[in-house]
């Protein structure tokens, strides 16, 4: 049976009641009197009334021997989740940008009056040149523009998308602040087996009995690492040490901001489309984050993302 959250100024006598009560006093601190109370809750005559009142070191005798043996945990609830949230902060991107930045080369200081112009000449004009750049890769006009994105993903989604050396990012500290307890657990949705060698694979479905099993598994791993993680914050030490324990699945959050480029080329690498010239095979959590962000993306610039997709999403 899982023990119960423990709140910290509210830890009511949890304990045979006919048996004589003791108040753990502010003295408890010292090594003697905390082996005495010890040797109290194993023969069932210990009570603890208010942990709020009392010293750190008292603090610590509790969290690390009395609570488990009261059936009741330091854990506060532990959310598990099977998404990843991903937010449009801010962007200045359009399919002008691009245009403005490709004609400068030959119109000077005209590619601003021109931009004033909106008949359906123009606009076939404008399509055309954006195919024309994406088709031939003369890529640096789409990098004069911004997106910027919030993502919540577990920790390991995060280590893959830092591989990409094309974006800004800044990510919540676990030195700094301490880490909440939400966690990824692959939904029933998810793909858990593959078949084939490195380099040339598929994932297929999992059975009900393995989808139960990742589930399980990583469920109980979770919980045992927070609640080692929380034993340590509350023995005094250090955030940056006591996140060592914690798993990959906890998710973390950061922004991240991107070109138009640059999100293409993120986009080829990290989503898996049929008739792409250079196929990926991205895992599934990082694959669900690109999505959301070319949902985004497509809004602003749909010129500039239907050329992608016609040219075979090629990052110019």
């Amino acid at each position: 049976m899982s023990a119960k959250p423990f709140q910290v100024n509210d830890l009511a006598a949890h304990h045979a009641s006919t048996a004589p009560r003791r108040e753990l006093v502010e003295d408890t601190g010292n090594k003697r009197q905390a082996q005495k109370a010890k040797r109290e809750v194993d023969a069932g005559d210990f009570h603890l009334a208010r942990v709020s009142d009392c010293t750190d070191a008292m603090r610590s005798v509790a969290l690390f021997y009395f609570l488990p043996r009261l059936g009741l945990s330091l854990v506060s609830e532990i959310q598990f989740r099977s998404d990843v949230t991903v937010e449009l902060v801010r962007a200045s991107a359009n399919d002008a940008d691009v245009l403005f930045a490709a004609r400068v080369s030959t119109q000077g200081e005209q590619t601003l009056e021109s931009a004033k112009s909106s008949d359906a000449d123009t606009a076939k004009r404008d399509k055309g040149l954006i195919n024309y750049l994406m088709r031939d890769r003369h890529g640096s006009p789409f990098e004069h523009n911004s997106l910027t994105f919030y993502v919540q993903a577990p920790i390991f989604v995060f280590r893959e998308f830092m591989r990409h050396r094309i974006a800004s990012y800044n990510e919540e500290s676990g030195r700094y602040r301490e880490l909440r307890p939400v966690f990824y657990v692959p939904g029933p949705e998810r793909k858990l087996i593959q078949v084939g060698k490195p380099g040339h694979y598929e994932f297929q479905d999992g059975t009900a009995e393995q989808t139960a099993l990742v589930e399980q598994e990583t469920m109980a791993v979770t919980r045992a690492a927070y609640e080692a993680y929380q034993r340590m914050l509350e023995a005094g030490v250090a955030r940056e040490v006591a996140r060592i324990v914690l798993p990959l699945n906890i998710y973390s959050s950061m922004y991240v901001t991107m070109n138009s480029r640059s999100l293409m080329n993120f986009l080829s690498l990290r989503t898996q489309r049929e008739g792409t010239h250079f196929p990926s095979f991205p895992q599934r959590e990082i694959e669900m984050v690109a999505e959301k962000m070319e949902e985004f993306w497509a809004e602003l610039m749909p010129l500039t993302y239907e050329s992608f997709n016609a040219n075979g999403r090629v990052a110019p």
